[in-house]
């Protein structure tokens, strides 16, 4: 049987986690323009592509360039698809 404390630490568990996914997401695409991701290797370099693909994707759009847009916007739009994936 669920009470309402049970129910509210859950709910407060899920925003964290969104929470922290959401900053991973924003960390990891910022750190796609400095040579951190490089130091890492291929597999780092795969990894952060893949976690920053959705808002590059996003930042391609609203710039309406692939070789110009920004790497700020594509780590907000990240930072909220992964909060609204996690929460």
């Amino acid at each position: 049987m669920s009470t309402s404390v049970d129910r509210h630490f859950t709910s407060r568990r899920q925003r964290m986690v969104s929470l922290v996914v959401g900053t991973v997401g924003v960390l990891v695409t910022l750190s796609l323009q400095s040579s951190a991701v490089v130091s890492l290797g291929y597999t780092g370099l795969i990894f952060a592509s893949t976690v920053a693909f959705p808002g590059l994707i996003g930042s391609m759009l609203i710039a309406g360039n692939v070789h110009a847009f920004s790497l700020w916007i594509a780590a907000i739009l990240n930072g909220i698809f992964y909060c609204g994936l996690c929460g």
